[in-house]
């Protein structure tokens, strides 16, 4: 899979630092054949009819992005999941510059 299809710009000033207060007043996206259309939690039990499908993401983000070098190539690191106490597997941009066994210098810090 081509994860790069899955890149977009989000302006820093839209990104969430705490829970909507109070918590129904966090936004939702509802797609349908018309499009796409914001609206509120507390509008749920408005929007909702018999046969839709409800997706919920709970998942947690860490602030994990680093930046580094490869030789003269700049390579960006997202740490996704850590596996023990010196691993983690992450996705690196660009990824065609990078191989397993590549060492990435991080100001200093050297990884591969």
């Amino acid at each position: 899979m081509d994860i790069s299809l899955f890149d977009f710009n989000l302006p820093k000033e839209q990104i969430a630092l705490r829970p909507a207060n109070p918590r129904d007043s966090a936004r939702l996206l509802r797609v349908d054949d018309a499009g796409l259309f914001d609206h509120r939690v507390f509008e749920l039990d408005q929007l909702l009819r018999p046969g839709d499908v409800l997706v919920s993401n709970d998942t947690r983000v860490i602030p994990a992005r680093l930046f580094g070098r490869k030789g003269e190539a700049k390579i960006e690191v997202t740490l996704h999941r850590r596996l023990d106490d010196q691993s983690w597997i992450a996705f690196a941009r660009p990824a065609k510059k990078c191989k397993i066994g590549d060492q990435i210098d991080f100001d200093g810090l050297i990884a591969r």
